[in-house]
């Protein structure tokens, strides 16, 4: 008895050796995706394999275990679909960086257009009776925050506000992960969105980061604080100019950040005001080269508007270089250089170029079809 039993085991271990067998070699075959040309004998030897093992079960686990085999194996050696191509990851990352280009550039362009529509009605206001009546008087009421009876910069006290009140978000943990994707930078598939292109200039997580950004913001807006309007901007004021300016220059900053980040396959997000804290020093040094300036922890050591800002700028681009070639060092700065030289590009550009050639026209344009698309329609309900 013991002996007969002992064979009838040897069989069953030697029966599920070769179901284990057949099993290893039906995988290999559909590992190197190789159809058997013969379905019905490699079943039939499957079944061999596992007949003495179904001859010591019930027929309804018999019948289970073997519909199961057979039914994973047909379906496994079954012909695959084709593999879709890879698409190409450089022609990704043209696409990605072209079409936020595009976005960029298309806001900027948005921005001044809006600024020539506000530029129109409020030519308008003061011709037309009707808005004369509507208002009360000719002046455009404006308003001002005195400080011992000094009166603040309203842009500065918007911006600050603003800035605080999202520094305040992050200190709220249900709301970090909404936080993390609209008000930080990032270039992940999946993660990166458009309106980031913007928020990220508004938040800041950390105090110190917030207070040395809003100290230096605050010493670049003296250019922008003149209200009387000149012929020079359209009938414009430098204080009206100073918003389209500094959302263009944080989107350019943005995008230059990304275009970075999208090359070097960098996944970490950035943010901060510094991309557009940037474009405020670099237009103030170009319109006031011989001004001088001095460091914040360093006040006793002052230099020239223009040798700062080829300093600052020799500094980022040093730092572009290290992200672009960051998998050659051993050592990776914690800021976002390309932020920073997006922002110090933009606010050189327009100083020189940009606001003269390219926004003042496009804002008497905007202002200019305006009127010849209104007025005809004023006209005929005046008749």
């Amino acid at each position: 008895m013991i002996m007969s039993a002992g064979v009838r085991g040897l069989n069953m271990l030697r029966n599920s050796c070769k179901v284990q067998l057949l099993v290893h070699h039906r995988n290999f075959l559909m590992k190197n995706n190789h159809q058997p040309k013969n379905m019905f004998m490699c079943t039939r030897q499957f079944s061999r394999g596992t007949r003495a093992i179904h001859q010591r079960l019930s027929p309804q686990s018999s019948l289970l275990l073997s519909n199961q085999f057979v039914r994973g194996f047909q379906s496994r050696t079954a012909k695959r679909p084709p593999h879709k191509p890879v698409s190409n990851a450089n022609s990704n990352q043209a696409f990605v960086i072209l079409k936020y280009g595009i976005l960029t550039h298309g806001f900027i362009m948005i921005l001044y257009g809006g600024l020539g529509i506000s530029q129109y009605y409020t030519s308008r206001k003061e011709e037309k009776s009707l808005w004369k009546n509507h208002f009360g008087s000719n002046e455009s009421p404006q308003f001002r925050v005195y400080i011992d009876d000094k009166a603040m910069d309203t842009n500065l006290i918007k911006l600050l506000a603003s800035n605080f009140a999202v520094f305040l978000l992050w200190k709220v943990s249900s709301l970090e992960a909404f936080m993390s994707r609209w008000f930080s930078l990032s270039a992940v598939q999946g993660i990166r969105n458009v309106p980031s292109m913007i928020l990220n200039g508004f938040s800041h997580k950390l105090f110190i980061h917030f207070m040395i950004n809003m100290y230096v913001l605050k010493g670049f807006m003296q250019p922008w604080q003149n209200r009387e309007p000149s012929q020079k901007l359209e009938g414009l004021s430098r204080f009206q100019m100073f918003f389209p300016f500094y959302l263009s220059a944080l989107s350019y900053a943005s995008l230059i950040s990304l275009i970075i980040k999208v090359i070097t396959r960098q996944t970490i997000p950035s943010l901060g005001a510094s991309g557009a804290i940037m474009a405020l020093l670099s237009y103030a040094c170009c319109k006031y080269p011989h001004s001088k300036l001095s460091l914040v922890f360093i006040p006793n050591w002052t230099f020239s508007a223009e040798s700062g800002l080829y300093g600052i700028m020799m500094f980022d681009l040093i730092g572009v270089l290290t992200m672009l070639f960051r998998a050659y060092l051993s050592f990776s700065s914690p800021f976002d250089h390309a932020g920073h030289l997006g922002g110090l590009l933009f606010g050189m550009l327009y100083a020189k170029y940009l606001e003269d050639e390219i926004f003042l026209p496009w804002v008497r344009a905007v202002s200019k079809n305006l009127k010849n698309f209104m007025e005809p329609s004023i006209n005929k309900k005046e008749d």
